[in-house]
């Protein structure tokens, strides 16, 4: 479902999931966002979420009093237990296409650079290292949905 009604504090700050001097400055009522280096923002608060860089392209989740909000640049939809899917497949040796399908309909794909198991410490998996397979692996626990749903 397709975010309609947008009503939050702005800015929000999400982390980034690969690059801890990253930080996405995002606006949930226009969908607008930037990019700083933590250095840039200073000490704010930060909203539970992810996003990650892929080209030209910011994809992220961000908790709200509705539930998880994923978001592609300035499109932002809820994620719902049962009415979200989100796929994961190899294209072709290095190429990933992440994909989000919400009431059976397709939203987006995505293709990502498969990740690359270099200079991680030797406890990291393919999950903790990959945000769209982190995504993929939570959509069918109920405690993913609450985690993002801010009480």
């Amino acid at each position: 479902m397709v975010i309609e009604e947008k009503r939050t504090v702005e800015p929000i700050y999400i982390e980034n999931y690969d690059e801890y001097n990253f930080v996405c400055k995002y606006f949930p009522s226009t969908g607008g966002f930037e990019e700083k280096s933590r250095d840039e923002i200073g000490g704010v608060e930060f909203k539970r979420g992810y996003y990650v860089k892929n080209k030209d392209n910011l994809v992220g989740l961000f908790s709200s009093k509705i539930g998880p909000i994923i978001f592609i640049n300035s499109k932002q939809y809820l994620l719902e237990l049962g009415k979200s899917k989100m796929d994961i497949c190899e294209k072709n040796g290095n190429v990933m296409v992440f994909r989000l399908v919400i009431n059976d309909v397709e939203i987006f794909n995505i293709e990502y650079e498969k990740v690359k198991f270099v200079n991680f410490d030797p406890w990291s998996d393919e999950e903790m290292v990959d945000f769209y397979r982190w995504l993929t692996n939570g959509q069918n626990e109920q405690k993913f949905y609450d985690f993002f749903t801010e009480k």
